[in-house]
């Protein structure tokens, strides 16, 4: 009976030790963090993009015909 017990007792230390480890958990919490900032990252630039987008269309359309005047106010610029 003694490698029975041997492999129960192995067993249970092994559960333990798993059960236990916290690593996979802290790894997983750094997974999920840099996630959130990849997507606060990806929002932020696209919508800096679509604002600059439009800025930069108007400038084009003012520089075309030689005049910025009012025509960009309402994009910020002018």
């Amino acid at each position: 009976m003694k490698p029975k017990q041997d492999i129960s007792k192995r067993t249970h230390l092994l559960i333990r030790q798993f059960v236990e480890d916290e690593s996979g958990a802290t790894a997983l919490e750094y997974g999920l963090i840099a996630a959130l900032i990849a997507v606060s990252m990806i929002v932020g630039v696209s919508q800096l993009g679509e604002n600059n987008n439009e800025r930069l269309r108007c400038l084009g359309r003012a520089v075309d015909s030689s005049t910025l005047g009012r025509r960009c106010q309402n994009v910020g610029v002018g």
